[in-house]
């Protein structure tokens, strides 16, 4: 297989930083719970709620440093997502797509044509149905975490996805036409 077009591997040193702040908390954490045994039970049991997602979180970052395969790939056959799982989506599979954004930052919203045949791993099939509830789609893809800008992952996703299809509303459809139509000409009038 050829190099894919666009590679993002996880940001070594977001998780560097990340890690700094973590394990002070996490030692600290980890020593005055048992030595503080006359604190309350439910003192103690809000300290272990604090910690865990706390060490999950060190988890990610240390797998973040070791793991420098791809995180996310883009090329002419498809889509690949290690958050989502180990295998490439190819486009055939995708419905739907569009950028979207919100408060923390811009996304690619994807919708799958038959979301059983590509399941997630275990926290994005948590968080799959919160998505859809939203209107984020089945994946919501974002460059936070790697070593490239969402800027670099919306170009590549232009570059070799097919377009979004059209509406079924004919008035909607006509509108995402003429739209597409605009952005070409603006596009072809700067080459």
């Amino acid at each position: 297989m050829a190099e894919p077009g666009f590679v993002a591997r996880p940001a070594r040193r977001q998780a560097l930083v990340v890690l700094a702040i973590l394990m002070p908390i996490l030692v600290f954490g980890a020593i005055g719970l048992p030595l503080h045994p006359e604190a309350p039970a439910v003192m103690r049991g809000i300290g272990l709620l604090i910690l865990l997602p706390l060490a999950a979180w060190a988890v990610q970052c240390l797998r973040a440093l070791l793991d420098q395969r791809p995180l996310i790939a883009l090329d002419a056959e498809g889509l690949l997502w290690r958050r989502w799982s180990g295998q490439r989506i190819p486009w055939s599979a995708f419905g739907p797509w569009q950028e979207r954004g919100i408060g923390f930052g811009p996304m690619l919203c994807f919708w799958l044509a038959r979301p059983a045949d590509h399941p997630p791993g275990m926290l994005q099939g948590l968080l799959r149905p919160a998505n859809r509830w939203l209107g984020f789609g089945d994946i919501a893809l974002s460059a936070a975490g790697t070593d490239r800008r969402f800027e670099e992952l919306a170009a590549a996703l232009r570059r070799f996805a097919p377009p979004p299809p059209l509406p079924a509303d004919p008035a909607l459809a006509r509108r995402v036409l003429k739209a597409r139509a605009r952005q070409a000409r603006r596009g072809g009038g700067q080459a």
